[in-house]
């Protein structure tokens, strides 16, 4: 299920990996975005793999969300608990945060986004780039309700680049993952200290070859 036509569609005879059609994700403001969401019955332990493809000219972000695994409340209309891949920018004038001009990508990363515990982030330098297709895949097993046995590792070109385990993900939850996003949207204030917000030109991003699995992936 598609969200935010127009900023997403379904791009055919442009840049495919495999086939002949991509999800195209065209970022031309602060937090355009979202993506096509995979909606799954209830799941402790999930993999996620997508390929990626930006452009040459991609004005990577201060803190671009790629990526998306949630539990949803349907009762009260917000997430049990979220997390989210994010690739952060190079950027930095003077102030650190000044993301103007074009920025090249440098560190990918899983974290908490919401939910009952913060159990921090899981991130390092990855090989994400432009004008080639790279793979990622996700993979977090939720902890045992009231425990700290979470895990999450992703890879990027089916080289493992981070992991960590020991994890309170979900506290004592007993919801399991449920909601899948392949996307993102473009964060780029960094916190009101960015005065470039808007990426240089529209930046233009595809995905191709998603999957979500109970066991791994790998990269096609």
């Amino acid at each position: 299920e598609i969200y935010h036509p127009g900023v997403v569609d379904l791009a055919q005879g442009e840049r495919s990996h495999s086939g002949q059609s991509s999800l195209r994700v065209t970022f031309s403001a602060d937090e355009d975005g979202y993506g096509a969401y995979v909606f799954l019955p209830e799941q402790e332990h999930i993999f996620t793999r997508y390929l990626d493809y930006f452009e040459t000219d991609f004005d990577f972000a201060c803190g671009m969300k790629v990526h998306r695994l949630s539990s949803f409340n349907e009762g009260a209309d917000v997430n049990w608990y979220d997390i989210i891949s994010v690739v952060f920018g190079q950027g930095g004038g003077p102030s650190g945060r000044d993301f103007c001009g074009m920025n090249d990508p440098d560190t990918l990363a899983c974290g908490y986004n919401g939910g009952p515990t913060d159990w921090g982030e899981v991130g390092a330098a990855a090989p994400i780039g432009r004008g080639r297709w790279q793979c990622v895949e996700t993979e977090v097993r939720l902890n045992t309700p009231g425990q700290t046995d979470g895990e999450v590792r992703f890879w990027a070109d089916s080289v493992l680049v981070a992991e960590q385990t020991g994890l309170n993900i979900r506290g004592g939850l007993t919801a399991g993952l449920d909601r899948v996003l392949f996307g993102g949207w473009y964060s780029n204030g960094c916190g009101g200290q960015n005065p470039c917000i808007d990426p240089q030109t529209p930046a233009v991003r595809y995905l191709d070859d998603l999957v979500v699995a109970t066991t791994r992936i790998g990269c096609p």
